[in-house]
């Protein structure tokens, strides 16, 4: 399954290390700066007997019948502000098909930090709506 970058550009990175001599050692802190477009979506938990799947993100804030579901999420680590309904930002980074040929996204799942900045949580995937990303502006976020 080949993966293509998704609508985003990288324009500066960088990291601090913990020691100047271990340039290859333990890193102390980094930021990624990039433009990218980003939508706000809503993190619902998923039964914890599915395997693979950590929860799942949705357009709206009020879960419907026939569902405004985005995509499956994996979550990196224990978030205490991802319960359900939680705002999170869903920012796509790679499309490819799936065994239908259909056109798939999958990208990381931030929470904001402060105005423009943001950390990552997650990473999407699975996600079939790529008329719902390209539809927003690009905007330039920081990746703390």
């Amino acid at each position: 399954m080949e993966r293509k970058p998704f609508e985003f550009r990288i324009l500066d990175c960088g990291v601090q290390l913990a020691s100047d001599l271990l340039v290859f050692g333990p890193v102390t802190a980094g930021e990624l700066k990039i433009e990218a477009r980003l939508r706000t979506a809503y993190f619902y938990s998923a039964d914890p007997e599915v395997e693979f799947c950590d929860g799942y993100v949705c357009k709206q804030a009020a879960l419907t019948a026939d569902g405004d579901l985005l995509a499956e999420v994996s979550v990196d680590a224990v978030e205490p502000s991802l319960v359900d309904d939680a705002s999170v930002f869903c920012l796509p980074l790679a499309n490819y098909p799936d065994s239908q040929g259909r056109e798939l996204l999958e990208g990381l799942v931030l929470l904001t930090t402060s105005e423009g900045c943001y950390r990552c949580v997650g990473f999407f995937s699975e996600c079939d709506d790529l008329d719902w990303f390209s539809s927003c502006e690009p905007q330039t976020i920081t990746i703390l």
